[in-house]
Order: C-alpha cells, then structure tokens, then sequence
C-alpha cells in the first residue's frame, strides 16, 4: 500500500485552488489541508508561515511538485495579451 505524505506546504488560497484543479484534471489523488481554524482564524498561518499545504502518495511526489512549481512560475495571461495599466 501507498504511503500518504505531506508533499510541500502551500502559499495562499489561490495557489491551493490552481493546484487543486490541476491535480483533478490529471487523476492524481491529494489532500489539501487549511492552516484556518474557526476558533482562532489565521493564527496557525502566521504560525506555521503557510496557508496550508497538500498531502499525496509518494510515488506522486515528483509530479506533484512539478505542476506546484508550474503554478508558482506562471505569468498571468491578459487578453490580447495587454498588460493591465497601472492607475493606482
């Protein structure tokens, strides 16, 4: 039997949801796991220095990190490939 472990620890809410959709679309089984607690809201983020992170079978692993570290170095795409204009 497969041994489930932690994989890497993730960033924010938007990497988990990315990775999550990701890991769906390719059949691999994850679990992602909040830092968040209702009692004490984002105190285990601050804690732990994370949002959360994602637990799979090791054999996984490698391939895991490699979509993770795709998501991580992903330029946002615009349409007509236009930067969006700085008006802060």
């Amino acid at each position: 039997m497969s041994k489930v472990i932690k994989i890497a620890d993730l960033e924010n809410e938007f990497e988990a949801g990315l990775l999550e959709q990701c890991l769906t679309d390719e059949g691999i089984t994850f679990r992602i796991q909040s830092n968040f607690d209702s009692a004490y809201g984002n105190l285990f983020e601050l804690i732990e220095g994370s949002w959360g992170r994602v637990f799979g079978f090791a054999e996984d692993k490698e391939r895991i990190l490699t979509i993770l570290d795709d998501i991580r170095n992903s330029q946002p795409i615009f349409p007509d490939n236009q930067q969006p204009e700085d008006d802060f």
